[in-house]
Order: structure tokens, then sequence, then C-alpha cells
């Protein structure tokens, strides 16, 4: 039980991934706190992304989640529901040897109907105190001045469509920085939070991204069966392909008698493909992957490949932490796996708890006796 709020406080989350969803159900209980969520697309999850075709199902950005921290498997087994969660064991990993033992022993999880089931579930649990507007983009938002608020200033957030969204008093930002600092930089703030924005888009700038192209490869045959591994990951970086895993492997996403690999490509091979055709990067990367898995299929055994682009896919250098925190004095909070430097979904969700716990902080929401 939270505290309640003496003035009712409106808080806007920009992006439905699952660090704004945590952030949503670590805070949805709290009296007087109205929790808005706006998402670009029309799902949630952000890149813990699953397609759906022909009754395959397939996990096209993150492939599972895992974690050495107790608190956040208390989170996947305890507060969310676990009657589609799977759990997905490694017997080897690399090009092609046994992986490591001890990273293949750690737990990693999955969702039969697919990863982005993972959103669903948090918002199930506080979707009757959170409102989410799906197919909303955020162009910018804008300050003004309130003797109200016990920061002085309230958010007023517009659309790409240019519609007024309302007033905030409080924002929690979730889209990869490069798209972050885009909104900041078409914002208007006060000429005395000049600065902040400034400090903000520095704060941001200093994370960096790899581009990925995923490939999803449907088989009209299931040839999987005779490979003893879930997926290879190439340690060395010199390989085009940096991660291949057998989607037949997650219980419930591939139809019986047939096989789905995907297949995911380096940042240096993405970067030298990526204005190529779809068909040609399905084709190039066909080859290559059939090539690797040593099997022997016919053309006509390719039922259909499904090309993703990923400009932001993977975070490789972190935002700076302490810049951002400044943002809090005027309301403005950040949450994502850039703040960690690396994609892990895991790492993105305590991201979004601990944006939680700071808003809690800056409005005063303690725990009630």
């Amino acid at each position: 039980e939270m505290e309640p709020i003496l003035k009712p406080l409106k808080l806007a989350i920009i992006g439905a991934g699952v660090s704004g969803l945590a952030a949503a159900l670590s805070l949805h209980s709290i009296k007087g706190l109205k929790i808005t969520i706006f998402e670009k697309s029309k799902g949630f999850s952000g890149r813990a992304a699953t397609r759906r075709k022909d009754n395959f199902s397939w996990d096209f950005g993150a492939n599972y989640f895992s974690t050495d921290n107790q608190e956040l498997v208390d989170f996947v087994l305890k507060t969310l529901p676990t009657d589609d969660l799977i759990e997905i064991v490694f017997d080897q990993s690399g090009k092609i040897a046994p992986g490591d033992p001890a990273y293949n022993k750690k737990p990693k999880w999955n969702y039969k109907s697919g990863i982005n089931n993972i959103g669903k579930l948090i918002f199930g649990k506080c979707k009757d105190m959170v409102e989410c507007k799906k197919s909303i983009r955020i162009e910018k938002i804008s300050s003004e001045k309130c003797a109200e608020s016990s920061i002085g200033y309230v958010w007023r957030l517009y659309s790409t469509e240019k519609e007024d969204l309302g007033v905030y008093d409080a924002l929690l930002f979730t889209p990869p920085s490069p798209q972050t600092i885009d909104i900041i930089n078409a914002s208007d703030f006060n000429e005395d939070l000049k600065p902040l924005q400034n400090e903000i888009i520095q704060g941001l700038g200093t994370a960096a991204y790899n581009s990925q192209i995923t490939v999803a490869l449907a088989y009209n045959s299931r040839f999987t069966e005779k490979l003893d591994y879930y997926a290879l990951i190439n340690l060395d970086r010199k390989h085009d392909i940096a991660w291949l895993s057998i989607e037949d492997e997650k219980q419930g996403h591939v139809p019986d008698g047939n096989s789905l690999i995907l297949v995911q490509m380096s940042g240096e091979w993405t970067k030298g493909c990526w204005d190529k055709k779809t068909d040609e990067i399905s084709a190039e990367v066909r080859e290559k992957a059939e090539e690797l898995l040593q099997i022997q299929v016919k053309k006509e055994d390719l039922l259909f490949s499904d090309v993703q682009k990923w400009r932001f896919a993977l975070p490789t250098k972190a935002a700076d932490k302490k810049k951002l925190l400044e943002a809090a004095s005027c309301g403005i909070f950040f949450a994502g796996d850039y703040l960690v430097g690396k994609g892990r979904v895991l790492d993105a969700l305590e991201t979004g708890l601990q944006a939680a716990e700071q808003i809690k902080s800056k409005f005063g929401i303690t725990p009630s006796l």
C-alpha cells in the first residue's frame, strides 16, 4: 500500500516496452496517480517482439530472457502468471562447439505464445488502473509554468499528428535513446530549463547502438531434429551470422512437421546490406544459414521468409545516468536498456522498476505503515 497523493498527479509513460510497463505496474496502485502510456505501435513489449503467420510464431527481437537477479526471477515466476511460460535449455553454442556449461545451465525463459507475452502479462496486472493509448507517436513536449505543481512545471505532450495529448506532472521516456533525443530536441523548454534540455541530450547522446537485420526462415519439413542444440552464437564476431536459433525448440511456436530458424546478422554485415531489397537479403541469409547448419534442402522447401530491420537493436554503450537523473528535478525520468548498455529484457525491466522508485521519491510517495 502506498500513501495516497494529496493532489492528483498525472504521469505519462512514453513507450509500452517492458521498462515502461514495469514502471506502470510498480506505480499503478497509488491512489491519486493517473497513468497513461503512449505507444507508437499496435502492441506491447517493444523489442521483445513476436510475429505470427500460418500457425508459426517467432521472436524476431529478443529470443529469451535470463537473469542472476533473484528479485527479477521472482518477478517472472511469482508476480506474473506462469501458465504460458517455457524454459529453454541450451545444449551447444558456438561455431559449432559446446558452449559454456555454466551459461547453458542458467534458466532461460520464453512463452509458448511468444516473448511479447511478457508485456501483455505485465499490462494485464495493472490494466484496470492504467490507460494505454496505442498507435500514437510522440513528437515533442512543452514545459508550462505551474504554481500548483511541487516542481513548478507541468508538461504538455504533442503527437506527430499535431494532436494536443494533454498536460502531465511527470514523464517517463522509454524509447531507444536516439528516438528520445529527437523528441527532446524538438521540444519547447522554458528559457530557465534550456540548460537542462541540453544536459538531457548530452546524457542520452553517450549511448550507442548496433543495428541488426533479423531473418526468419520457415520450411515445410522438420530437419532440425538432427541438430543437438537450440542456438548458435558467434563468439569471435567474425562470422556474418551473429546468432541462429531453432524456433522448433520453443514449445508451441512451430507446427509439427515444419521447421523455423531465426537468423540475426552481425553489425558489420547489417551495415553493408541495410539498403538491399528484402528478397535479396533473405536469399543471402538463407544460403549462409543452411551452410552453417550443414543441411540439404530444396529451394521449394522454404515456405516463407520474413525480414526485420532493427535500427536500434542492441545497446553497446550506456547513457550518462548522472546527467539524466538531474532531469528528475523537473519531472522527467528515463528507463530502457540503454541505461545498462546491453540488450537484455530483464535488465530493461529493472530500469523501469528503478524509474518507478525515482518517481515515488521525487513526489514524496512512501509505503503506508
